[in-house]
C-alpha cells in the first residue's frame, strides 16, 4: 500500500469535513488539491502530509512511513528535536502563465504548484506574469493573486477574458459607461503604450478576477 492509499483510507475512516473545507483549515489550498491527493495525482510530501496527519488525528507515521523516517533521519542530523513547521496562511493554486500582453489560455485551474497567502476571499488563485504589456506595473516573472468574486472599480488591474475564448490577459480597467442594456462599458487598459488598448464595445470581454496582491521577484 503507498501513501496516497494510506491516506485515502485513513481519510474515509477519520475526517469529518468536505474536502474543501479541511484544505481551507488546514492551509492545502483547494479541495480540488485534497482530491488530487486521495487520489494519487499528486504525490504527498512531507509538508502535505504533516496538515493531512494534524487534521485527521494520527500519526505522521500511519500515513507514510518513509515520510516519518526521513524527518526523523533530519533530527538526527540537526542533533535537536525535529518539528516541521507549515507555513503560516493558507495554499492557493499557482496556475499557467498569462502574457501580459498577447493572451494565452490559464487552461481550467490546472496547475502544477501553489503560493501560501495570508489573503482571505474564497477561490482565489495566483498567475504568473510573462510579457511586458504592463511594464513597469508588472514585470515578466512578477506574481499576482486574483479574486474572482470582486468586481473592478477604476483602475483596477483585472485579469480578462476576450471574445468568450479560453485565454486570459491582464490589463487596467477603465468604466466608460453603461450600454442600453445597462451593462458595464469599459475599456482594457495596458501599461506599455506600445499595446493597444481593448473595448469591451468591440468585442465580447468577460472579467474574470481583480488583482488584490502583487509579488515581486527578483535576483
Amino acid at each position: 500500500m503507498n501513501d496516497n492509499e494510506r491516506l485515502r483510507m485513513i481519510w474515509n475512516t477519520n475526517s469529518t469535513l468536505s474536502q474543501r473545507e479541511f484544505a481551507r483549515r488546514y492551509g492545502l489550498g483547494t479541495g480540488q488539491m485534497v482530491n488530487q491527493y486521495l487520489l494519487g495525482r499528486r504525490p504527498l510530501n512531507l509538508p502535505a502530509a504533516v496538515k493531512f496527519a494534524q487534521g485527521l488525528g494520527v500519526a505522521l507515521e500511519a500515513i507514510s512511513p518513509s515520510i516519518a523516517e526521513s524527518a526523523k533521519r533530519a533530527s538526527e542530523m540537526t542533533g535537536k528535536d525535529f518539528a516541521p513547521r507549515a507555513p503560516t496562511g493558507r495554499a492557493i493554486p499557482l496556475v499557467g502563465l498569462v502574457r501580459a500582453g498577447l493572451p494565452t489560455s490559464p487552461g481550467d485551474l490546472v496547475y502544477d504548484d501553489c503560493i501560501v497567502t495570508d489573503r482571505d476571499g474564497d477561490d482565489l488563485f495566483a498567475l504568473r506574469v510573462s510579457g511586458d504589456s504592463m511594464s513597469p506595473d508588472l514585470s515578466d516573472g512578477d506574481v499576482v493573486i486574483v479574486d474572482p468574486h470582486i468586481h473592478p472599480r477604476p483602475g483596477d488591474i483585472v485579469i480578462a477574458r476576450v471574445d468568450n475564448e479560453d485565454a486570459a490577459t491582464i490589463k487596467r480597467y477603465a468604466l466608460r459607461g453603461v450600454d442600453e442594456y445597462g451593462r458595464d462599458r469599459f475599456d482594457l487598459i495596458p501599461s506599455n503604450d506600445l499595446y493597444p488598448t481593448l473595448h469591451s464595445s468591440d468585442r465580447p470581454v468577460q472579467i474574470c478576477g481583480v488583482v488584490v496582491e502583487h509579488r515581486i521577484f527578483r535576483r
